[in-house]
């Protein structure tokens, strides 16, 4: 997994490379497209939100192939109206504002937690420090992440307006879906 090779980076003292750090999420912004577009037999939409992006999931095969795994707390439509009301499930470290709150998420849940995994792995550093509780998860709910650019010396202009947009607390303002080598951002992700 991309946490393995976290790790080694942080032990070098060496940042994770950024051109890597982009393929990877382009590749998980992609199977998370493919999940939040999967529909059933009758073809009706599933509505599936993954609710645990995060790099223990993310998997970088031998032939440079992305993998997103454990779909284990993903929930579709008809599972999530069952689901018992305040139960969070997820790494608090990955939640986004809404999933904290217990309130219902929607890809766009799946889209702050994309950004969280961007911004830690551009920068080598978690939005509002390493603690990863449920107190450090509350406060990224009420209080916006720090620009990367803020916590990392050069970092593109370009690619902190993507993750900015990512991380933004008001699920309205993130993108519309994880396609982001089709959207807006596309030029700005691969110009890095």
């Amino acid at each position: 997994c991309i946490r393995d090779s976290q790790k080694s980076c942080r032990i070098a003292r060496r940042r994770f490379p950024q051109a890597m750090a982009v393929q990877i999420v382009l590749g998980v912004a992609e199977a998370l497209e493919a999940a939040h577009d999967a529909r059933d037999a009758q073809g009706q939409p599933l509505e599936l939100v993954h609710r645990d992006v995060s790099p223990q999931n993310v998997i970088v095969t031998g032939h440079g192939s992305i993998k997103l795994i454990d779909f284990g707390i993903a929930r579709a439509r008809q599972r999530r109206e069952r689901t018992e009301t305040g139960f969070i499930k997820g790494k608090y470290a990955y939640m986004s504002p809404e999933q904290i709150r217990a309130e219902p998420v929607d890809r766009q849940s799946d889209l702050f937690s994309l950004g969280l995994l961007l911004y830690e792995l551009t920068t080598m550093k978690r939005p509002h420090g390493e603690t990863a509780g449920p107190a450090m998860a509350y406060v990224r709910s009420e209080i916006d992440c720090p620009d990367p650019r803020s916590v990392c010396e050069g970092y593109s202009e370009e690619l902190a307006g993507i993750v900015n947009r990512l991380l933004n607390r008001d699920r309205s303002q993130r993108f519309k879906t994880c396609l982001l080598y089709t959207s807006d951002a596309a030029d700005d992700l691969l110009c890095v």
